[in-house]
């Protein structure tokens, strides 16, 4: 007999496709935003070490100055480690020699520091790693081969100027002499005298463009425009000039002029493209007057490393050293190839060379170019840009020694401050 007691079905629980989707759809939100936080996370800790290398990187070249008088020359880019030549600084023996295999010597864009009437060069490589050493815990040691290298595993390149790799610690190379021009992202130079820079140190980015891997001669991206782009097609962003006329992510990697950008960084699609890291050294902040090297232990010499004129009481020096007004100098004497006097102006001035007061007469010049007082006369003094000369022997005076036997002969004698000679102030010797 069957029961009148119903029996109760409920249905399963689950998710609908619908809700599926949806959860699908929220979850594949959610990982591409995950992955694109980890993504920046990454390219933030690569440019963090590219910074702390950078540093390391600038240290180390500033000591080898600090050692040596000079910066090192650039590293062969092209090597990799276990070619002969790797790491090692490149230089050139002098103005007049060849620009070192495998680096690129530009003077495009700099300045002429040196007064030669020829822009000065720039040499471009990579930084010199096995050159470079560096301190630590008060001791030198040489300097490790991965800070010479970018977050994004590319040789940082290393670009300085010319002038500034000769030099040594006695006589070191002289800092104002800077020819690298850094602009940035505006066109606009980032040192008050332009091109005046004296070395830089450079990663081309996370794009790569122009850089050259540790194991590898050739860099990863051509910096110049791509071949296999079709004819008329526009380059790639950061290689157009922009509204400044500077092509900014390229002028870094070019290697056709010693112009160089440190911009802001912007990795929007435009020709505001700029994703490089550049660290400048300049003389910005070394005086005019410095210490020489070679100073004898308890003195202090100094020297004025400018270049041209240097004026006192003047903004327009026309020699050297150009003083308006009166020079005092104690305890020391005055060494130069001229006394001269301005009277107000540098044309036409009344010099007085030292040949004139002790040189003897030329063979081939006339007789009054000797401004010597003569036989038996001293100089006392320079008036109108001629000797003042007196008799050193008096008329009447015997500058004779007594007479023989035995004879004799003068062997001294003294002048008072008239250059008069002092009677009885006559010595003699027998003759051998």
């Amino acid at each position: 007999m069957m029961s009148g007691k119903k029996t109760k079905i409920r249905p399963e629980s689950g998710f609908t496709l619908i809700e599926m989707a949806i959860v699908t759809s929220i979850f594949g939100f959610l990982m591409v935003a995950a992955l694109q936080i980890y993504r920046m996370s990454i390219i933030d800790r690569q440019y963090t070490v590219t910074k702390e290398n950078m540093t390391l990187t600038q240290d180390a070249i500033r000591e080898f100055y600090g050692l040596m008088g000079r910066f090192p020359g650039p590293a062969d880019p092209t090597l990799v480690p276990g070619d002969i030549g790797y790491g090692l600084e490149m230089v050139r023996a002098s103005v007049t020699a060849a620009c070192p295999a495998g680096i690129v010597c530009q003077n495009t864009g700099t300045r002429d520091a040196d007064g030669d009437t020829v822009n000065d060069p720039v040499l471009i490589g990579s930084v010199p790693v096995v050159t470079l050493s560096t301190y630590n815990d008060n001791r030198l040691v040489p300097f490790q081969e991965v800070s010479g290298r970018d977050g994004f595993g590319m040789k940082l390149s290393y670009a300085v100027t010319d002038n500034m790799t000769r030099g040594d610690i006695v006589s070191p190379a002289n800092p104002n002499l800077g020819a690298i021009n850094v602009r940035d992202e505006n066109n606009q130079s980032l040192t008050e005298l332009e091109s005046s820079t004296l070395f830089v140190v450079i990663s081309h980015g996370k794009n790569k463009v122009g850089a050259i891997p540790r194991i590898g001669s050739n860099v990863v991206e051509d910096c110049s425009f791509p071949s296999a782009a079709t004819p008329g097609d526009p380059p790639p962003s950061g290689f157009n000039p922009g509204t400044a006329g500077i092509k900014v992510d390229r002028e870094n990697c070019d290697l056709n002029d010693a112009i160089f950008v440190s911009g802001l960084r912007t990795l929007a699609d435009t020709d505001a493209y700029y994703d490089d890291l550049i660290y400048i050294t300049t003389n910005a902040s070394n005086p005019i007057w410095r210490k020489s090297l070679n100073s004898p232990i308890g003195l202090t010499w100094i020297n004025n490393t400018n270049l041209r004129f240097v004026g006192v009481g003047t903004n327009t020096p026309v020699e050297p050293l150009h003083t308006t007004g009166d020079i005092r100098a104690e305890d020391t004497a005055i060494a130069d190839n001229g006394f001269c006097d301005y009277n107000g102006e540098p044309v036409g001035r009344q010099c007085m060379q030292p040949s004139f007061v002790a040189a003897p007469a030329p063979a081939t010049a006339p007789v009054d170019h000797a401004k010597k007082c003569g036989p038996g006369r001293i100089a006392t003094g320079i008036e109108d840009n001629e000797l003042v000369c007196k008799d050193l022997f008096s008329a009447t005076l015997n500058f004779n020694c007594p007479s023989g036997p035995p004879q004799q002969f003068v062997t001294g004698f003294r002048v008072d401050s008239s250059g008069i000679l002092v009677p009885g102030s006559v010595t003699c010797a027998v003759v051998p």
